[in-house]
């Protein structure tokens, strides 16, 4: 009988150059946050690219002969020029507005659209263009509603049943001889006019009472000073 020699073992060899399935996975996992880590540093300096990029736009108002002319520059210039006169403004506002909400005032956009479409009427009759003088100012249409919204707000909190008696009346007519001069006006005309003309004055004389008033009250405090 042949005897039976015993197979070659072949899997002595493949087992020495098998790589361990823990090194395969460790290998893999460390690729894997290794191509995160450069994937968020890239987008960082990206995104820290773009975020200089407008920084600097917003921090330069205007540059000349390469020389960059800060924000910050140009905001102290405007202070030194107008600053309190433009604080005072914004705390007058604020004030108003706070006094406003506590009576539970408010003006609507029909209100605002209305007093705006006068405006208008009356710039026209004139020969004039509201647009023509907001391009002259450097103003906008939206600047001109805050203002009558503001203006609006005003006359509510004051109130505009403002009594005038027919002496004051024919005294207004008598100081101011321009008002006569229209020789298309009559008299009840005439009287229409200066009474109008009273009753703003009068309000006028009211809302800066109030604001005055408003003022003492309110605990106002600068930081700039």
């Amino acid at each position: 009988m042949a005897k039976s020699h015993p197979k070659p073992n072949n899997n002595t060899n493949s087992t020495k150059n098998q790589i361990p399935v823990e090194a395969t996975q460790s290998d893999r996992l460390f690729s894997s946050i290794f191509r995160k880590y450069v994937v968020a540093v890239v987008l960082g300096i990206g995104l820290a690219a773009v975020s200089a990029y407008f920084f600097n736009r917003w921090m330069t108002v205007a540059t000349v002969n390469g020389t960059a002319i800060t924000r910050s520059e140009y905001t102290r210039e405007l202070e030194k020029m107008s600053g309190k006169q433009v604080l005072d403004g914004l705390i007058t506002k604020n004030i108003i507005l706070q006094e406003a909400e506590a009576r539970n005032i408010s003006v609507s956009k029909e209100e605002v659209e209305t007093e705006l479409k006068k405006l208008e009427e009356q710039l026209k009759s004139q020969g004039q263009s509201l647009d023509q003088i907001l391009a002259l100012q450097g103003g906008t249409r939206e600047n001109i509603r805050e203002q009558i919204s503001l203006s609006k707000t005003l006359e509510k909190l004051v109130g505009n049943d403002v009594p005038v008696s027919t002496e004051e009346v024919a005294t207004f007519i008598e100081q101011n001889p321009t008002l006569a001069a229209d020789k298309n006006a009559n008299l009840d005309q005439l009287r229409a006019q200066a009474t109008e003309q009273l009753k703003k004055q009068k309000i006028d004389q009211k809302i800066q009472q109030l604001i005055q008033d408003l003022r003492q009250k309110a605990n106002i405090r600068y930081f700039n000073e």
